[in-house]
């Protein structure tokens, strides 16, 4: 009986998520200011967008709380897992990666909220209607899942966007880069700390972190590695249209000095 909750709850985690990842702040910060930001730039209503076509302090904004909304829904399953799945499997720790069901729900409904299944329902499933009300690329609200599994995991991926970012001057770039290679950064137990377990609220946990045998408890590793995987393809699909871009040599270039723009300039004639 206790599975049958389990799986309940874990579909619980996942409504969880997609309802935090639906509000999308870009389309929320356009209407404020009245601006069609879908037939402006990319037309996305990401971060990225955001800052290109309405300014960079909401560029920054948008980035920030999708990146929120997700570190809160993971959460929210949290502490909803405190007092259901941990009282009944206290002892299986794999069980612990249930939680992050909310956050990887939360980047696809950021990438596909309610309003696109929505559209596409209602206009006989057309998808060129449906595909005006697409949300974000997914990587500020990945961002919030590395940040919700650890800090540490979270500032070293920040690190490799920054790097990728400061060497190719593509933000595409820096956003696929980070989002595949933080899959096998959580095997590494100096950076990978699943701080959320390791506090006195979980009697049986506490400390569990700071002794855990990555041989004993290798499928919550595993299990942690498969989300972030699902969040990395679905970021290299979203990004798919900035690929055929990088190919043909037509991606937005963002230099960094005058000399930078011209050398650019350049090479793309």
């Amino acid at each position: 009986m206790d599975a049958f909750y389990t799986v309940l709850i874990s579909l619980l985690f996942v409504s969880i998520g997609y309802c935090y990842g639906s509000i999308l702040f870009g389309a929320i910060f356009a209407k404020i200011i009245k601006k069609n930001i879908r037939e402006m730039g990319s037309g996305s209503i990401g971060g990225t967008n955001v800052s290109r076509t309405l300014g960079p302090g909401w560029g920054a904004a948008t980035m920030i709380l999708d990146a929120t909304k997700t570190y809160l829904s993971v959460v929210t399953c949290w502490a909803i897992y405190i007092f259901t799945i941990n009282k009944w499997y206290p002892e299986n720790h794999a069980l612990y990666s249930l939680i992050y069901l909310g956050g990887v729900a939360s980047v696809f409904a950021h990438c596909f909220p309610i309003q696109y299944f929505s559209s596409l329902f209602f206009n006989h499933f057309d998808k060129k209607q449906a595909k005006n009300k697409t949300g974000g690329k997914g990587m500020a609200c990945t961002g919030g899942l590395f940040f919700s599994i650890s800090p540490w995991l979270g500032l070293s991926i920040f690190a490799i966007w920054l790097v990728t970012f400061l060497i190719t001057h593509y933000v595409s770039v820096g956003s696929i880069t980070c989002s595949v290679l933080a899959c096998p950064l959580v095997f590494i137990k100096e950076i990978d700390l699943l701080y959320m377990f390791d506090n006195g609220i979980f009697n049986n946990t506490h400390n569990f972190i700071a002794i855990a045998d990555y041989n004993e408890h290798i499928w919550l590793f595993v299990s942690l590695f498969i989300l972030l995987l699902s969040c990395a393809i679905l970021i290299v699909i979203r990004h798919k249209d900035n690929i055929k871009r990088l190919r043909n040599g037509v991606e937005s270039y963002l230099p960094f000095t005058k000399k930078q723009a011209e050398k650019h300039a350049k090479k793309s004639k």
